[in-house]
């Protein structure tokens, strides 16, 4: 975060707290808005949360983080199979869910509603739709992929 508002590399090599104190008066005067994405809780959001007015950060993360001061929070439920499908849809194409519907309906049934894992699905699906897989209830998500999973994906679909 230091090298994005261009502190030099000096700057960059201290402990958490002093580099969390550098990029907040780094940032204190600008309008920032900034995306942590996945956070694992408050302790890892909390150093590159800048507190100047015109910033504002938006956290994700699975778990419930309420106990960040000032935060407001929205929980995001998962998607209705129907909006699953059209999620799905949209990603690999009309054509493609309507030569298998079933297969499709399967596939967002394991992704369990959630966008993210239709999207990922959806955009790695071989050309070759592999509905033989998901019929006879293969639900290991390696099978589904024209290219292996990275260690992320492995723990969201293992």
């Amino acid at each position: 975060m230091l090298r994005a508002v261009d502190r030099d590399a000096e700057e960059r090599r201290s402990t958490l707290d002093e580099l969390s104190s550098r990029f907040r008066s780094a940032v204190a005067d600008r309008r920032l808005l900034i995306l942590l994405d996945d956070a694992v809780d408050v302790a890892q959001a909390r150093p590159l949360t800048p507190a100047g007015a015109g910033c504002l950060t938006l956290v994700t993360s699975r778990r419930l983080m309420a106990d960040q001061p000032g935060a407001a929070v929205l929980t995001v439920d998962a998607l209705p199979p129907g909006q699953a499908l059209k999620l799905l849809t949209a990603t690999v194409g009309a054509d493609r869910v309507a030569a298998d519907p079933s297969g499709a309906r399967r596939l967002v049934g394991m992704c369990a509603g959630l966008p993210l894992a239709a999207s990922i699905v959806g955009s790695r699906l071989p050309v070759a739709w592999c509905r033989q897989s998901v019929v006879r209830g293969q639900h290991k998500a390696g099978l589904l992929w024209d290219r292996p999973l990275d260690p992320g994906q492995r723990a969201a679909f293992g």
